[in-house]
């Protein structure tokens, strides 16, 4: 197109690039602020004061930590840790790799490792 300029705002381009990177949207940073969209694109147009950047830096850490939250439950409950300790206590005790000791001495081996549990004593 002859004739036409086209500008990149540059307001507020630190708060851009961490949503960017993030993939963050704005109709989700709005929704954590609890405005509408519009009005928050609007915010962004010009270079935010501080305590408005707080606030947006705050629902942007808290969408990141929110999606870090989802992602290790998800870890978890895939990799399911427990299962797998057991399975691996199971093995070593079935191979006498290890053993296990009566807890009611408070007293282990040196060699020994392990916890009390009040549940499983």
């Amino acid at each position: 197109m002859k004739g036409v300029l086209i500008v990149k705002n540059s307001a507020n381009a630190d708060v851009r690039n961490l949503m960017k990177r993030e993939r963050i949207a704005y109709w989700e940073v709005a929704l954590v602020l609890g405005i509408h969209e519009v009005t928050f694109t609007r915010w962004m147009r010009t270079e935010l004061d501080v305590d408005k950047k707080f606030k947006i830096l705050r629902a942007i850490n808290t969408i990141i930590f929110k999606a870090m939250a989802v992602r290790q439950n998800k870890a978890i409950t895939e990799e399911k840790p427990t299962e797998l300790f057991l399975s691996a206590l199971r093995e070593m005790l079935s191979t006498r790799k290890a053993k296990l000791l009566d807890t009611s001495s408070e007293m282990l081996p040196e060699e020994g490792i392990g916890w009390k549990d009040d549940n499983y004593a």
